[in-house]
């Protein structure tokens, strides 16, 4: 499947959309496991919410965009009818 694709922008939201896409696409499995990791390369990642975007909810608002940008960059407009997520997946509440 190779690797999370560098074209999502940091902090990489949309990103593991993208990547479960690409493993079932290819006939792949994904399996949930509550003990899974994710493991930055170099100095990626490791600040807190608050030292980048201000507060958790900015992050997070923020994060959502940029996702919902990123996806609609690599998959079209209708990103959403291509990818098999949730409907409320990627927007604010």
């Amino acid at each position: 499947m190779g690797f999370l694709n560098p074209a999502f922008r940091a902090s990489g939201w949309g990103s593991d959309a993208d990547y479960c896409h690409r493993v079932s696409e290819s006939g792949g499995k994904l399996y949930v496991n509550h003990r899974a990791m994710l493991w930055h390369y170099g100095d990626i990642g490791g600040f807190s919410a608050t030292e980048v975007y201000g507060d958790r909810s900015k992050w997070i608002a923020k994060g959502l965009q940029q996702a919902a940008e990123d996806l609609r960059a690599k998959y079209g407009p209708h990103w959403r009818d291509v990818l098999p997520l949730p409907p409320n997946a990627y927007i604010m509440k």
